[in-house]
């Protein structure tokens, strides 16, 4: 079985080579189809053994996409883009999935996508799938000039075709604070998806792709304009459960209570097991001073696992951004003893997560407690504990040595 890597590209030669190098042993054959590069792009895709294809950019990712397609040869198709990367250990599980496609008649595979967003040291990510493995057949063609998904074009083509999930994971530069201002991704998407709305002003998918292209820019009370459209739907709508999370979310921001906790216990109905809906039920009862509403909602938060493909998975729902929301919740009653357990928890999880370092060291000021006496020497020797290194910044730190004195 043979696989062909199809990509479109458009000044990627920031990202190319570690993309290229992720899949280079993987692939018997590199499509890759440019859509106006002025860099270096396509000489980094040459030295690969790229097979170059150059086109003019329409504004829609779905024709680019298709015509890479077209010109792939092998029996399978990987689609992946340049600020993506599969990581080394997933090769042999690729040609696994292949060979078991072929033995029981599979058309295609669900391929998790860590999305990194945000600073590249905070680490955080929202995980999603995509059909991004399929066969190659004529038929499978996208659509959707923007956030094209192959799995409801198969679908659509046989409703009895089978495609499977798989814990194989990309890893999604492309939502980074850097990348998306560097290269303007907001303002391109917004573009595309206005021109596909003047063609189609009521279909469901690209009124929530546009509304979700205002939420990543912050701007939650022109994503709810869209929205609103279209959340009566949610239980028809494939993509239902992400436009409730974001709608919740947005008026949660625009500090729109009532509606957002209206909206969540419909939600909750429907979706009971996405996780991060409970995490957000847990932020709308702190908002309100309903701190014993709050606790529960995030200990249901961390019963739930979604590790199952179905819903958007947040990093941290099941340990440190929950023990910090639960650490911020007892801080507010007064309850310091637990609220630095929950702290604590927090670090030894993510000892990098910044938000809980500051909320540690700010009530640790206030009750003028020092980092070390939450360090169990006895097991430094034996286990590293992050809280040696908050302990180590607080002595070189004398601001904070004079604050607790």
């Amino acid at each position: 079985m043979t696989l062909s890597i199809c990509m479109i590209v458009r000044d990627e030669e920031d990202y190319l080579p570690d993309c290229l190098d992720s899949i280079a042993e993987l692939a018997d054959e590199l499509i890759v189809v440019d859509t106006g590069s002025t860099d270096q792009t396509l000489n980094i895709a040459e030295s690969y053994g790229a097979r170059i294809f150059q086109i003019d950019w329409e504004h829609n990712f779905a024709v680019a996409r298709n015509y890479s397609l077209a010109r792939a040869s092998g029996d399978w198709i990987f689609v992946l883009d340049a600020d993506e990367r599969l990581p080394l250990k997933f090769h042999s599980r690729v040609r696994g999935l292949l060979k078991k496609a072929l033995e029981n008649n599979i058309a295609g595979w669900l391929v998790q996508i860590k999305n990194y967003y945000g600073s590249v040291k905070s680490g955080d990510y929202v995980l999603d799938s995509a059909c991004r493995i399929f066969r190659n057949q004529v038929e499978y063609r996208y659509s959707s000039p923007l956030h094209e998904e192959m799995s409801q074009v198969i679908q659509e083509n046989d409703p009895e075709a089978v495609i499977l999930k798989t814990d194989i994971y990309l890893e999604h530069l492309g939502y980074l604070d850097q990348l998306v201002s560097g290269k303007r991704k907001s303002r391109r998407n917004t573009l595309i998806l206005e021109k596909a709305l003047k063609k189609a002003p009521c279909d469901p998918f690209l009124i929530y792709a546009y509304g979700t292209e205002l939420f990543q820019q912050n701007n939650y009370q022109g994503a709810l304009q869209y929205y609103k459209k279209i959340t009566a739907n949610l239980a028809e709508l494939s993509f239902g459960a992400d436009l409730l999370y974001k709608t919740v979310t947005a008026l949660l921001q625009q500090e729109e209570y009532i509606k957002g906790m209206n909206l969540l216990k419909k939600g909750l109905k429907l979706f009971p097991d996405f996780q991060a809906l409970w995490f957000v039920k847990g932020e709308y009862h702190l908002r309100c001073n309903e701190f014993k509403k709050a606790i529960a909602a995030y200990h249901s938060c961390l019963q739930l696992n979604n590790n199952n493909n179905k819903f958007l998975e947040i990093n941290g729902l099941s340990s440190f951004r929950t023990y910090h929301a639960l650490a911020r919740v007892y801080e507010m009653m007064g309850e310091d003893s637990k609220a630095i357990d929950y702290y604590l928890q927090a670090l030894r999880e993510n000892p990098g997560y910044q938000a809980v370092i500051n909320g540690l060291k700010g009530l640790l000021i206030k009750i003028k407690k020092r980092a070390i006496d939450y360090l169990d020497l006895s097991k430094v020797a034996e286990k590293y504990d992050p809280i040696y290194d908050l302990y180590r910044e607080w002595l070189m730190d004398g601001e904070l040595s004079e604050k607790i004195k």
